[in-house]
C-alpha cells in the first residue's frame, strides 16, 4: 500500500501539538512579534506566517523563490531545502477561493549581496508602555467596551468587558487580551458570522478560542505592540489539544479564519490588508 506523504496542514498541526504538550503555555512564541516578508517586500501572512515560524529554524525572516533571489543577484546554495508556501489566486466560477503552491528559500540559504535586505525583517516593538497609536487604531473598530473584572466578549449584547489598563501586569497582557476579545467580536452575525455558541470544553468553543488567540498574535504584530497569552490561556490548551488530535486540519482552518478576522479589522483601521494564504 502506498504511504501518503504528510501535507503542510498535518505537519503544522503536529508541530503545534508538540509545542502545546511540552508544557510551555507560551506556544505563540515561534511567530509572535515577527514579520515574515519576501525579498520583493511583500509581507507573508496567515498559514504562510505560521508555517514558516513553526516549521523552519532560521533566525532571519526574509524569503524568496529561486527566481526572486536570482533577480536580486543572489544564488540559492546547493542542497538548500525549500519550504512549500501557498499563494491566493482569486476565486473560481463558484466563488470559492483558489490557491496555488510555490517553494521558497530563506535569506540564510543564499549567497550574494544580502546586505540590501538588512532592515526587511526588523520589527519596532513597543515593550513597556501603552501605545497611543495602537489605542487610536483599536478605537476605530467602534466596539462597545465596558469595565469588568474579567475580560470577555458577550455576543448577545455585542459588547466587550475589559478591566482597566492598570489592572494588567504589562502592556503585553493588555493588548494580547484586548485584541483577543476584538477577535471574538468579528465573529458576530453582523460581521463575519462565525459560530459563537460553543460551550466551554466542546469543539466549537475550542475552535473559536484558537481563532481569537491567533488573531491576537497577528494583530499585535500589525499594531507594533507585544502580544501575550491570556492569563487564563492554560485552561484552553486541553480543549485545543483534543481538537487538533481529532482533526489534523483544524489548525489550518483556524489560521484561515484568524486571517479573515485580522483583515476585517485592518480594513476598518485603514491599514494594509494582508494576503490570504
Amino acid at each position: 500500500m502506498k504511504r501518503e506523504s504528510k501535507g503542510t496542514p498535518t505537519l503544522l498541526s503536529e508541530a503545534i501539538l508538540k509545542l502545546m504538550k511540552s508544557g510551555n503555555t507560551d506556544w505563540q512564541k515561534p511567530w509572535r512579534n515577527k514579520r515574515f516578508i519576501t525579498c520583493q517586500g511583500h509581507y507573508l501572512s496567515g498559514g504562510n506566517l505560521v508555517t514558516l515560524a513553526s516549521l523552519s529554524d532560521f533566525d532571519r525572516t526574509v524569503w524568496g523563490t529561486y527566481d526572486q533571489w536570482s533577480w536580486h543577484g543572489c544564488q540559492v546554495k546547493k542542497g538548500a531545502k525549500a519550504v512549500k508556501l501557498t499563494v491566493y489566486k482569486g476565486k473560481d466560477e463558484d466563488g470559492r477561493p483558489k490557491f496555488g503552491k510555490y517553494i521558497a528559500f530563506n535569506i540564510e540559504q543564499v549567497d550574494g549581496d544580502v546586505g540590501k535586505f538588512s532592515g526587511f525583517d526588523t520589527v519596532d516593538i513597543n515593550q513597556d508602555t501603552r501605545s497611543d497609536e495602537a489605542d487610536a487604531l483599536i478605537a476605530k473598530l467602534g466596539s462597545v467596551v465596558k469595565p469588568g473584572n474579567t475580560a470577555c466578549y458577550i455576543p448577545s449584547k455585542d459588547e466587550i468587558r475589559m478591566p482597566d489598563f492598570k489592572q494588567f501586569d504589562s502592556a503585553a497582557d493588555y493588548y494580547g487580551t484586548r485584541t483577543h476579545e476584538e477577535a471574538h467580536r468579528t465573529g458576530h452575525e453582523s460581521r463575519l458570522d462565525r459560530n459563537l455558541k460553543g460551550k466551554f470544553g466542546d469543539k466549537k468553543y475550542a475552535m473559536e478560542e484558537l481563532i481569537a488567540e491567533l488573531t491576537s498574535c497577528f494583530m499585535c504584530v500589525q499594531l507594533g505592540v507585544i502580544s501575550a497569552p491570556r492569563k487564563d490561556h492554560a485552561q484552553y490548551l486541553n480543549s485545543w489539544i483534543q481538537l487538533l488530535s481529532d482533526d489534523k486540519r483544524a489548525f489550518n482552518i483556524a489560521v484561515g479564519k484568524a486571517q479573515q478576522a485580522t483583515n476585517y479589522m485592518l480594513n476598518i483601521m485603514g491599514l494594509e490588508i494582508q494576503e490570504v494564504a
